[in-house]
């Protein structure tokens, strides 16, 4: 379900800044 993966993804970033870390420096883009 795209809506799943949306809000999965939108999980990860609220964790990326609430941690500093993870997901998008992980891949990359930060």
């Amino acid at each position: 379900n795209g809506r799943l993966a949306m809000l999965g993804f939108v999980i990860g970033v609220g964790t990326e800044f609430l941690t500093g870390q993870g997901i998008l420096s992980q891949i990359g883009l930060l």
